[in-house]
């Protein structure tokens, strides 16, 4: 599997993208972020600009690739009343 260093490029209520290079995004699914539970991609203590370590996990027929983040974070409570 490939892994590489890799910026994030966005986050999005159910996961983050990953530009593996110009051009090519990888998307980690929230669910698939952490071996504890995230309720909120808020909880999340990563960024966009982040510098991630990811693997590439799986390229699907339509060529959309994706990634497992290695790189530790902080995951916050979830916000209060949620």
């Amino acid at each position: 599997a490939q892994e590489g260093r890799c910026e994030i490029k966005n986050m999005v209520p159910f996961g983050v993208f990953v530009a593996l290079r110009p051009g090519v995004d990888g998307f980690c699914h929230i669910s698939e972020l952490s071996e504890q539970y995230i309720k909120s991609i808020d909880q999340v203590g990563l960024k966009r600009g982040d510098a991630v370590d990811v693997r590439v996990t799986e390229v699907n027929k339509d060529g959309k690739y994706r990634v497992a983040v290695l790189t530790d974070f902080e995951i916050a409570p979830p916000p209060a009343g949620r």
